[in-house]
């Protein structure tokens, strides 16, 4: 029988802990679990809302499954799909967006507040859910994501198709919060993986797998707001309860910051796809310095210098923008995005950032 030794196992750190609590850090409500429970409350509501104005002219599918649906309260492998009036024929801006929770909450009801700003502007929204931890590994959860991503697009694809009577030209927008950040750079991982290991993989997990990476074609950007991009302090955390990490090596193999501090020659991300990384200015000092620190090996990998101040917008190469979302918390700098431009200014960043404007639609 393998003995562990006890230095390598996670041991709770109570101020580690309170860094990852994004309650502890609200700008200015109260800060208990109350906050938590009004949070979901308001993405529920609000996304009930998009559903019921979608409705109105025919344009949205709901709980479009791409695997688990069973509702037993642990998250549904589904995703709601919504399309503006008229759809655009020279570009179909398609935003994905995958919701936080740390892995471990949140779920379809909660991951469309804010379809109706996108379909305002011509584009489609897609809120998808996936499987919660402990239910669904986290290891194994961009594999499945993956999954999603390509039913998603192949969704999009049939729709635009008899929507506009022409081939579709879907550029694919993927937008993460929190978890769902870690969750679309480890999905994008895994698709790479499997368009180089397919023919080697067995018969039937090629089956199972067979064109789940085809969706990556159509990416265009990764935007990325407050997110976990190094798990190895998480360990430490009660969120750790519900992922079961064991040790330090076993949370930086699934921390999207290994593929800059350690590159991969086997994984090279597609330079097509371009990042947007943001953080709000009242997130917890952890979760900014997340961000601050895969920018910062973002620009050695890419071999660019430039201004390190953190509230500015800069790029590496061309490639890697980022955007402090003022007087926002953890929470706010989501819920606004209902509200579209008159409420968020992360809202007007990501239109300009993925471009889309009068020539698109």
């Amino acid at each position: 029988m393998n003995v562990r030794d006890p230095a390598e196992m996670p041991v709770f750190d109570m101020e580690i802990d309170d860094q990852y609590d994004p309650v502890k850090w609200l700008r200015e409500r109260e800060k208990s679990k109350e906050s938590e429970y009004k949070f979901v409350k308001t993405l529920r509501d609000q996304s009930e809302l998009c559903r019921q104005r979608a409705k109105i002219h025919n344009g949205v599918d709901l709980a479009v499954p791409y695997g688990q649906t069973h509702q037993d309260g642990h998250g549904l492998e589904a995703f709601d799909w919504f399309a503006p009036f008229r759809i655009p024929e020279k570009i179909q801006h398609v935003l994905v967006y995958i919701h936080g929770g740390y892995w471990r909450a949140l779920d379809l009801p909660e991951s469309s507040h804010w379809a109706t700003a996108v379909t305002d502007f011509g584009g489609i929204f897609v809120g998808l859910a996936y499987r919660l931890a402990p239910y669904q590994p986290i290891q194994t959860m961009p594999q499945r994501i993956c999954h999603g991503l390509q039913t998603v697009f192949e969704h999009s694809h049939k729709k635009i198709s008899q929507k506009t009577k022409n081939t579709p030209n879907i550029h694919m927008h993927l937008v993460g919060h929190s978890a769902g950040a870690q969750l679309i750079i480890e999905s994008v991982v895994h698709a790479i993986q499997l368009s180089k290991q397919q023919p080697e993989q067995p018969q039937q997990q090629q089956k199972e797998e067979q064109g789940d990476y085809q969706w990556l074609n159509s990416v265009r950007s990764l935007i990325l707001l407050s997110g976990i991009y190094d798990l190895r302090p998480i360990i430490s955390t009660s969120i750790n309860q519900a992922l079961k990490l064991e040790n330090l090596h076993q949370a930086w193999q699934i921390s999207p910051l290994r593929l800059f501090a350690e590159p991969d020659t086997t994984i090279r991300i597609p330079t097509s796809i371009r990042w947007l990384i943001a953080w709000a200015q009242f997130d917890s000092p952890a979760i900014i310095g997340q961000s601050s620190q895969l920018i910062n090996f973002m620009r050695d990998y890419y071999g660019n210098e430039g201004d390190k101040s953190e509230c500015k917008s800069k790029s590496c190469d061309g490639r890697v923008d980022s955007f402090c979302v003022t007087n926002e918390d953890h929470f706010s700098s989501i819920e606004k995005l209902h509200g579209g431009l008159k409420q968020s200014n992360f809202f007007k960043k990501m239109l300009q950032f993925i471009s889309v404007d009068s020539e698109d639609v």
